[in-house]
């Protein structure tokens, strides 16, 4: 914090929930985090209360951000995307490709409530300047792919897939790269629904923040 200070930032961005699906914050929903890599962390002392404490006593914003879908916990397993691969139908949890997180779908209604749950509590208990989501999206073109996701589209477009998930896109004979696919029948109107999902929590997680504070910054984080 004395560093960026003296080069002269005046706002911070601190990750209170990470890919793990765990809490870098006193939580009573999610556990904290006490793991990196081969290291136990053992913290007797509140994260991101600590950076609230020094950005302010600067003079200094903070804005809290947190991960939204990605989840390696256990008991979220059943509530992973499905990717549709070359290989066939399978779930994001096996993928062993570089970058790749076992995302939650975000049709459940389960995970809506999660999420929803999680950013209400962190701006409800800490006196944070915004907030920023981060990984609130599908992982990427070849998710989701399950049964819930498909009565989903179909309601959503008015049509019946007849040859799930193909009448989506298909991979040409002979194609292993995942992101060697053929649009098909339905492809355009399944990427406008899967945005309409996305927009969907970007405007709920809004609503429910600035109930608890209007005056919160609200951003969201892409690459």
């Amino acid at each position: 914090m004395d560093k960026i200070e003296e080069a002269g930032f005046n706002e911070i961005i601190v990750e209170v929930k990470t890919s793990d699906g765990a809490a870098m914050y006193k939580s009573d929903l999610i556990p904290e985090q006490t793991v990196e890599g081969n290291v136990v962390i053992e913290r007797d002392w509140d994260y991101l209360q600590y950076f609230i404490d020094q950005a302010h006593s600067r003079g200094m914003t903070i804005l809290a951000a947190s991960t939204v879908f990605p989840n390696y916990r256990e008991e979220w397993a059943d509530y992973c995307c499905i990717e549709h691969l070359p290989q066939g139908l399978v779930s994001i949890r096996e993928s062993k490709d570089d970058g790749i997180l076992p995302f939650l779908n975000p049709i459940y209604p389960e995970v809506r409530k999660y999420t929803m749950d999680i950013c209400e509590e962190i701006v409800r208990n800490y006196d944070i300047d915004g907030f920023v989501l981060d990984y609130c999206r599908y992982q990427n073109s070849n998710s989701d792919f399950s049964e819930a996701s498909r009565k989903a589209f179909e309601e959503y477009a008015g049509v019946k897939c007849t040859n799930f998930p193909y009448d989506i896109y298909y991979y040409p004979d002979g194609e292993t790269r995942k992101g060697e696919y053929k649009p098909s029948t339905h492809y355009n109107k399944w990427m406008e629904w899967r945005s309409s999902v996305i927009q969907g929590y970007v405007k709920e997680i809004g609503e429910r923040i600035k109930a608890i504070k209007p005056d919160l910054s609200y951003q969201y984080w892409a690459a």
